[in-house]
């Protein structure tokens, strides 16, 4: 257990660096990248990118099923199962990145020339935007096994490393674009696509040399594994269709009565959102793993507790992030991108709302995924998400401001949830009274103590007001969020660096 617990603490440490790093790099390319491309072809090219990702939605499906497949076999300790799960892993994807080219060269195409508002005087550079981010999507789909491999072994650190490299070369493209006199959108897309095809190439050499992956052997996709990982990727898939659909389509509408501008408004809350999200996504890598492990053990205890804990340690990282944020929003804006695109600040702000909310519900996902029980939720999403795309066409059409759109995502998440909360204690037994205890009381506690402060001791936006909100949320947390066990624990770990 004191290993276990040493190893998540290294990876968390590990991604936490590697967040800080590829979040403030990040940032600032986003900015540099409006101000070369401009408005429209920085809303070109988010939209072209989005309507790809809704291609691509088969790829991260089966991406989270090999990740659970091969924590399973890792926490039995068999090796041959593990050898065929990654194999059947490279054969699936391969072949999900032959239909992923089929639909994008047909359907795809087809929707973005008949359907987008595209600027006519950039049609032709649209269409290159179009083929290089399929083929960045197609190679990203092709790694995603090896991607699964390094995750399921624990080696964050490559993880890292191997990010840092990505985010630092798209930087460079931007200054290169710079000093150079060719088409700056077309440009940014090959050099885009040569950066994931370089990110895959590392990949591959690191999982044959340092990870000793298995070597490539024909595994019949009609065989249980193949079964197996389809039946459960199939219910994922219906999740993540729902997802993209409902967050591209809202793209879409915000496309067809309002223009390019507003994809433009959508790319920087995306950048935004995405990269705080990350932060979430990183933490629960780290646990991820053991949660998979702990319930095939089965050892519930401590399943149970790695469950509650990242579930309440990652509202609280979310919170520390985004209560910032949300009362500076406007300021930092400012700062980081000089020209605000219209609504920005809105669209970012509901958002966050939603993160928080989801970083709640996320680790109790993972214990349904863990055991297999996914069918219920993910009926849930696409029904939710389906009623999502209608609504936000008629709160569009009937000229209510674009903003209130974002306001489904709030709800959805609330929705999911309660959903997840009832399936963890029907599927898994675990009993309501301890997930409320565990989770549920502590944020409500440190989020009513921390939005009641920051009420009454936030000023104008400024960085003395980001400074104010920030130790707010800090306080409330150890205060009110940690439990005096806790509290101790992260004490005499920080009197043992100090050392």
């Amino acid at each position: 257990m004191h290993s276990r617990n040493k190893t998540i603490a290294k990876n968390t440490l590990i991604l936490y660096l590697r967040m800080i790093i590829v979040t403030i790099i990040s940032l600032y390319t986003s900015r540099v990248t409006l101000n070369v491309l401009g408005v429209d072809d920085f809303g070109i090219w988010n939209i072209a990118g989005g309507l790809i990702a809704f291609f691509a939605i088969i790829n991260t499906a089966l991406s989270s099923s090999v990740q659970r497949f091969l924590n399973i076999e890792l926490g039995k300790n068999n090796i041959d199962a593990f050898s065929n799960t990654f194999n059947v892993g490279i054969e699936i994807h391969f072949i999900i990145g032959l239909i992923i080219l089929i639909l994008g060269e047909t359907i795809g195409l087809y929707i973005f020339n008949h359907f987008l508002n595209i600027p006519t005087e950039r049609y032709i550079a649209s269409q290159y935007v179009f083929q290089f981010s399929l083929f960045s999507t197609i190679i990203d789909i092709i790694r995603t096994p090896y991607n699964a491999l390094i995750i399921a072994k624990e080696r964050m650190d490559f993880y890292a490393y191997l990010s840092i490299f990505e985010v630092v070369f798209k930087l460079l493209i931007i200054f290169f674009l710079i000093f150079v006199s060719y088409d700056s959108l077309i440009l940014y897309s090959l050099l885009y696509f040569f950066i994931s095809l370089i990110g895959f190439f590392f990949m591959y050499i690191y999982s044959k040399r340092k990870l000793q992956s298995p070597a490539f052997k024909y595994v019949s996709l009609k065989g249980d594994i193949s079964k197996n990982m389809i039946t459960f990727s199939s219910w994922t898939l219906l999740g993540n269709v729902s997802n993209i659909a409902s967050s591209q389509g809202m793209n879409m509408w915000l496309n067809i009565f309002y223009g390019v501008t507003l994809n433009a408004t959508m790319g920087i809350t995306n950048q935004v959102t995405n990269t705080i999200s990350s932060f979430i996504s990183n933490f629960q890598m780290a646990y991820k793993p053991a949660i998979i492990q702990y319930y095939m053990c089965p050892q519930k205890d401590k399943f149970i507790e790695l469950v509650c804990r990242s579930s309440k340690y990652s509202f609280f990282l979310l919170l520390v992030i985004c209560l910032p944020l949300l009362f500076n929003i406007e300021y930092i804006l400012k700062i980081w991108l000089g020209t605000v695109p219209d609504y920005t600040g809105d669209f970012i702000r509901i958002l966050l709302i939603s993160l928080i909310v989801s970083s709640i519900y996320i680790p109790l996902y993972n214990a349904i995924e863990a055991s297999g029980h996914i069918g219920k939720y993910q009926m849930c999403v696409s029904i939710v998400k389906l009623v999502t795309i209608i609504l936000s066409y008629w709160i569009l059409k009937l000229g209510f401001p674009p903003p209130c759109i974002m306001w489904l995502h709030v709800i959805s998440a609330v929705l999911f949830l309660v959903v997840l909360l009832y399936i963890v204690h029907v599927k898994i037994f675990i009993r309501i009274k301890i997930l409320f205890l565990l989770i549920i009381y502590p944020i409500l506690k440190t989020l009513t103590v921390t939005l009641v402060l920051s009420y009454f001791f936030s000023i104008d936006n400024s960085l003395q007001n980001i400074i104010i909100t920030l130790i707010i949320g800090l306080f409330s947390i150890v205060t009110f969020g940690l439990s005096k066990k806790e509290r101790i624990y992260f004490t005499t770990l920080l009197k043992k660096h100090q050392r």
